[in-house]
């Protein structure tokens, strides 16, 4: 039995509930779908664009929806299993609504309706994104048929301009081993389209993508688009059926297992931050460093801490820091000595120069100034490497100077889950280590008026931050400060914003008061060399126009003048965005959207690129973007406007690169990075050293194994290695209540509840090691290991259960190494607690040990598709920075997995431990937890 609802055909909620096929709507995450647990569409009609075309063919938005965007809509639950979002919008004249149903138990449909009443235009729209990981390899068919198709989803991701697999058709079916998907053009237009978007730099799902694109749009004249997708029983055999026991052990994947393998005997264990020196003249025979070395020097800086700790370290060498004497000439140790500053090396003459002349007794080290001695310092300490148990650096002659005078980094300071000034100060490390010589710290206005009311929760300190620019500083570094131009009236009340605008008001005296009193806040905790204003992204500015009569481009460069002469009266530079003066129509084709906004109708800012005329040359440009370019020619044409331009980029390694080279060759200022994202998620993803290295040396050489990542992470962990123990493994066999063989996905048992799309059936049960730990997963009969599960099922109920009970009897550890795994039904890049280690000592204590999600466990899964992101970021998600990847491999499926190692420290090893409960914690998601193995270090 059926009824209607909104033309769409439903039947009664016995099958509706059915809880193979699950559609999931929210403000927050839009529409998704999951099939036995599993997610399936990553997104379901999740974006629109009503364009035109321009007279170069490049599009011209007038609106985008329906979650974000002008045409931003509004949410509503119709039914059940019934969504609705609609919206509206005058100045383009467009309403729509989008309806999502699920209508019986294995069949959802998806309905757009539009209206343009003012103008003409084309409409492009997302049907769905289909879940990659799952689905490369599937079976497709589709009709109407044609000769030459695709006959299953590739498994290695298409280029851009291959990505186009499939084209006006009326139906598509993919066929796989969890289920068949029939996608149903019920309006019969002949309208899907199929495109793989796994290297779509903009697609955060790195999907199979299910579209359309309409062209001809007549105004008042309302459009339907009307979708079925069918959920099916699966045409293939399932996978378990294929692959019951898979003896393709993989202990580690190759560049964690270097990683892992290096950590003990080398200074760089990636080779990443071994910057070839421009000029190399090798020698024969190598300088062996003793158990005792002379430094002569008459400086005193960073660098000779560094040397000396590093050594130390390394090699348990001692350094003996020794004045510089004239009268000794020839010295055995390691000399440091000013560069003549008329000697040019290579194509320089400038600054940060070194040079370092090796031979088998001493090693001189030349430079031109503090940043030169420091980055020679890291050349030389990357050149030692361990030969027959002797740390050895090759003999010969090695100079080096930067392609760029400035290699910055922007730091987004935004509030964080962990608030560590020594992480905090690691991070500066790596970033020097990568030739970083210039720092920003950005903040938001509403984090720097906590400043101002002294409270300081959720957010660094003023003492914390002035004490991190005085390391900073140390290391060589320029500190500047920064801060984002975007207001609300939620956080200043007394703050005029037009409303749809995120700017303040130009014409208000206040807003100048209150946004000059948030740059004292920088310049009194910093004493900074210059601030970046931001005024990027500016949204609303046209609002101010219409009010006041004055055209966008004025206002924009009137009050950055204003703030440019405010600054320079206290000394400071001003650099902004050049976002906002970057005409659309002439540069988004060019360069991508996001670094080019005046005109972009997103932000509803009118033609602020005309501005460029008019601001200040005082006030420097910098001329960031998302995504690599063929040029970044917006660099000259900044530059021949009279402005010093600063280039930048993202998380991209590729553009960074490219950004660099683009920099040398018009003559620019330098390059910046930046790292949104990273203190918020913790993720080492979030950025990109080779942004600064590339900097540095601007024909460096990119490795595709994201050695940028593991380097990072491994200098953000710390690097002391602590005698906690010999190990000791704790069988956890009798405590086992599920197999890492998993056959069914979604029927509430099994490992985690995945079947074998995410079971540890190509991991082979028993003893192994993990970079000196060893570890052991009991086999079972079934040919697989036993592991201990606990979770919840998202609706408060425990699945399988909630706790497990280890009893050690009484037991003395200096520390704990815990293997573990989880699967969240929506993994994130955020922070949140999922479950504890609780350590119970004989003597009634309790220690509590927090399980983080993507700090030291994380989702099984490694691929890049399956964590939802509010940035795009997602480049190796397994490496986190509170543990260690013990063993990465693959399912029969293909996807990547990961186990983390995460190791504890005990802070009572006197006291003998009794229990450990292993105990999840009731989440608003399906999740389950597995620990596979422990080991005590005594």
């Amino acid at each position: 039995m059926a009824f209607v609802l909104n033309s769409v055909t439903c039947t009664y909620a016995a099958d509706l509930d059915n809880a193979d096929l699950v559609l999931n709507v929210d403000k927050k995450k839009g529409a998704r779908v999951f099939y036995k647990g599993i997610p399936v569409l990553m997104s379901l009609g999740s974006f629109f664009s009503f364009y035109k075309r321009g007279l170069t063919g490049s599009r011209e938005r007038i609106g985008t929806g329906p979650w974000r965007g002008v045409l931003k809509g509004k949410l509503s639950q119709e039914t059940r299993w019934g969504y609705k979002i609609a919206g509206s919008n005058k100045e383009t004249g467009i309403d729509y609504s989008i309806r999502y149903a699920k209508t019986d138990f294995q069949s959802i449909i998806l309905e757009i309706n539009l209206v343009s009443q003012a103008r003409r235009g084309n409409f492009s729209y997302d049907i769905f994104k289909l879940n990659s990981g799952i689905f490369k390899g599937s079976k497709v068919s589709a009709y109407p048929v044609s000769f030459k198709e695709i006959k299953e989803l590739p498994e290695k991701p298409r280029t851009i301009d291959k990505r186009i697999l499939l084209k006006n058709k009326q139906t598509v079916t993919i066929r796989s081993e969890l289920c068949d998907i029939e996608l149903s053009d019920l309006s019969k237009a002949n309208s899907i389209i199929l495109a793989d978007f796994r290297n779509i730099p903009w697609d955060k799902t790195k999907s199979f993508y299910f579209g359309s694109n309409v062209k001809g749009i007549e105004t008042g004249k309302t459009y339907t688009f009307k979708y079925k997708i069918s959920f099916l029983r699966p045409s293939l055999p399932p996978v378990a059926d294929q692959h019951r026991f898979s003896e393709n052990f993989i202990s580690f994947s190759p560049n964690i297992a270097q990683l892992n393998q290096e950590n003990k005997d080398r200074f760089d264990t990636t080779g990443l931050f071994s910057i070839p020196c421009k000029d190399e003249r090798m020698d024969e025979g190598s300088f062996a460093l003793p158990g005792k070395i002379n430094i002569f020097t008459d400086q005193n800086g960073m660098e000779m801490e560094i040397l000396s700790k590093e050594f130390l370290r390394m090699a348990g060498t001692r350094c003996i820091i020794q004045p510089l004497q004239e009268n000794i000439s020839t010295p055995e140790g390691i000399i440091f000595s000013d560069l003549d500053r008329t000697v040019k090396i290579g194509d320089n003459s400038g600054k940060e120069r070194f040079e370092i002349n090796i031979n088998k007794k001493r090693i001189i080290i030349h430079s031109s100034d503090k940043r030169g001695r420091l980055y020679g310092v890291y050349k030389l300490l990357s050149m030692f490497q361990k030969e027959e148990g002797q740390w050895r650096a090759k003999c010969g002659k090695f100079r080096d100077w930067p392609d760029l005078e400035t290699r910055g980094m922007l730091i987004a300071m935004l509030p964080s889950p962990r608030l560590d000034q020594e992480l905090f100060k690691r991070y500066i490390d790596a970033l020097s280590i990568a030739r970083v010589n210039m720092i920003v710290f950005w903040h938001q206005p509403q984090d720097l008026l906590k400043w101002k009311k002294n409270t300081f929760k959720n957010y660094w300190s003023k003492k914390e931050m002035a004490e991190l620019a005085s390391y900073a500083r140390s290391l060589h570094m320029d500190v500047w400060g920064g801060m984002i131009s975007k207001f609300s009236t939620e956080d200043f009340s007394g703050l005029d914003i037009a409303d749809g605008s995120t700017f303040y008001n130009p014409f208000k005296e206040t807003s100048y008061q209150i946004l000059f009193s948030l740059y004292d806040e920088i310049i009194e905790n910093y004493n900074p060399s210059g601030i970046l204003i931001g005024h990027d992204e500016i949204r609303g500015l046209s609002i101010y126009e219409k009010n006041s009569g004055i055209q966008s481009h004025l206002i924009l460069s009137d009050t950055v003048n204003r703030i440019q002469k405010w600054l320079s009266s206290r000394q400071v530079e001003t650099m902004m965005a050049g976002d906002m003066l970057l005409d659309f129509k002439k540069w988004e084709k060019k360069l991508g959207n996001g670094g080019v906004n005046s005109g972009n109708p997103l932000y509803n800012s009118g033609d602020t690129y005309k501005a460029v005329d008019l601001i200040s040359k005082d006030i420097m440009v910098f001329d960031w973007h998302y995504k690599k370019a063929e040029d970044y020619s917006s660099l000259k044409y900044f530059a021949d406007k009279g402005f010093k331009v600063f280039g930048g980029t993202w998380h991209n390694p590729e553009a960074s690169c490219a950004m660099a080279e683009d920099v040398k060759k018009y003559k620019c200022a330098g390059i910046i990075g930046t790292d949104f994202g990273f203190w918020r998620t913790l993720s080492p993803a979030a950025t990109t050293l080779y942004t600064s290295i590339c900097g540095w040396s601007s024909n460096h050489i990119i490795p595709e194994d994201d050695k940028d990542i593991l380097g990072l992470s491994q200098i953000l962990k710390g690097r002391q290695q602590e005698d906690v123990g010999k190990p000791g493994i704790i069988s956890l066999k009798p405590y086992a209540n599920e197999s890492i063989l998993d056959d069914i996905p979604g029927d509430g048992s099994g490992f985690l509840d995945m079947g074998p799309y995410a079971d540890l059936r190509n991991f082979k049960p028993g003893k192994r090691d993990s970079n000196g730990f060893g570890f052991e997963i009991p086999q079972n009969k079934d040919g697989g290991g036993g592991c201990l599960v606990v979770g919840y099922d998202g609706e408060g109920n425990i699945n399988p259960i909630d706790r497990i009970t280890i009893n050690l009897g009484s037991r003395k550890v200096g520390a704990l190494a815990f293997f573990h795994t989880c699967l969240l039904e929506e993994p994130g890049y955020r922070n949140w607690e999922i479950g504890e280690y609780v350590v119970m000592y004989d003597n009634g204590k309790k220690e509590t040990i927090r399980l983080i999600q993507n700090w030291n466990i994380t989702d099984i899964r490694s691929s890049k598709t399956v964590r939802q992101n509010d940035w795009t970021f997602n480049r190796m998600p397994q490496v986190l920075l509170g543990s260690d990847v013990a063993w990465s491999g693959v399912s029969v499926k293909g996807l990547s997995l990961n186990i983390q190692k995460y190791v504890w420290k005990n802070p009572h090893p006197e006291y003998p431990i009794k229990q450990i409960v292993f105990r999840a914690k009731k989440i608003k998601q399906k999740y389950r937890m597995s620990l596979l193995a422990l080991t005590a270090m005594e």
